[in-house]
């Protein structure tokens, strides 16, 4: 199955319709109860992309966070600001507990793969066999791979294992040319996803993440992105696994297995986090340009969720010690 984009709404049809949609959605929604106030409400116009009314009163209620101020809670903190955005937010109770430049132009480098998966799993099935090409192959030197061999047949469920635990760029790239054609198609299929769930600062034009001055996205948008990747229970599988072994067939046929550990340090155990947070995964992401980025999903003593973000760390060190501060300092706030 590939990704043709007719499922997705077209933005600039319902440019229009969106506009009178935003009249009236506070009279139609009135009554459903607000958990933020940083909430859809207050951005309808800028991220609700509905096509009908019915639709608009649907998403309000969806309790999905939009976080809109740059500064919800931004007082320095002890250990400094070296990163160059964050948010955390209780997912559970749908408060934002921390922001800093939450709505600024931010590099993801790896953690793009979180909106690939998303636009992969609207796209096919996991059981869909995928066929690595030799392009899939030709990546920059130094990027991170997951072993895969041009005409090795590989279910989706097992590349998306490749591409997120590893961070496999080959992978991606199978990813993107088994369901989308090409790696421009599918990349244009991501930006349609991120645009139908509101993310509408997000611009990818590569399925890995490497670096591209017009690929980016922001702190708000990554939220959102990943908020609907864990609607899915196969990537909070993926996400929470120390190692993975995929089976898969190589070019003669033959079965082929690999093992592939996850980047997070939390799930590595070379970094622990504060006694009173439980990492559950997340996706790491980390270029020159990017510096060291994570999105993380966490719980807290009370078991709510916790996801949290920083961009733009200035190395894998600073990234978990920034991370555990704000775990430590903002995790346990509702």
């Amino acid at each position: 199955m590939k990704c043709t984009g007719k499922k997705y709404i077209p933005v600039k049809k319902y440019i229009a319709a969106l506009l009178l949609v935003c009249l009236f959605v506070f009279v139609a929604c009135g009554d459903k109860k607000q958990a933020s106030d940083y909430r859809i409400t207050d951005t309808s116009t800028d991220y609700g992309l509905t096509a009908s009314r019915q639709e608009a009163c649907n998403l309000l209620s969806a309790g999905t966070v939009i976080p809109r101020l740059d500064d919800v809670n931004t007082a320095t903190n002890s250990q400094g600001s070296a990163f160059q955005s964050a948010l955390v937010i209780n997912e559970t109770s749908g408060h934002v507990l921390y922001s800093k430049q939450a709505n600024r132009k931010a590099y993801p480098a790896s953690m793009t793969k979180v909106l690939t998966f998303l636009t992969a799993m609207r796209c096919g099935q996991l059981s869909d066999t995928l066929t690595v090409s030799e392009n899939a192959l030709r990546v920059m030197e130094g990027s991170t791979m997951a072993g895969l061999r041009a005409g090795d047949q590989i279910s989706l469920q097992e590349a998306l294992y490749a591409m997120i635990l590893p961070s496999g760029n080959d992978a991606a790239i199978t990813i993107a040319e088994g369901l989308g054609g090409s790696t421009e198609h599918f990349a244009e299929e991501m930006n349609e996803t991120a645009a139908s769930i509101g993310a509408t600062h997000t611009h990818y034009v590569t399925v890995n993440g490497l670096h591209d001055d017009n690929h980016y996205t922001t702190a708000n948008d990554m939220y959102l992105i990943f908020h609907e990747a864990l609607k899915y229970p196969v990537f909070r599988d993926i996400i929470s696994s120390k190692t993975h072994t995929g089976s898969f067939q190589s070019s003669g046929g033959l079965k082929r297995t690999l093992t592939w550990k996850n980047t997070n340090r939390y799930l590595q155990g070379s970094v622990q986090s504060p006694s009173d947070m439980t990492v559950v995964g997340g996706k790491t992401g980390t270029t020159d340009q990017a510096g060291a980025c994570l999105v993380l999903l966490s719980k807290n003593a009370r078991g709510e969720e916790i996801i949290s973000i920083i961009f733009k760390a200035g190395n894998h060190a600073a990234l978990y010690k920034q991370m555990n501060h704000l775990l430590e300092v903002y995790g346990q706030n509702r």
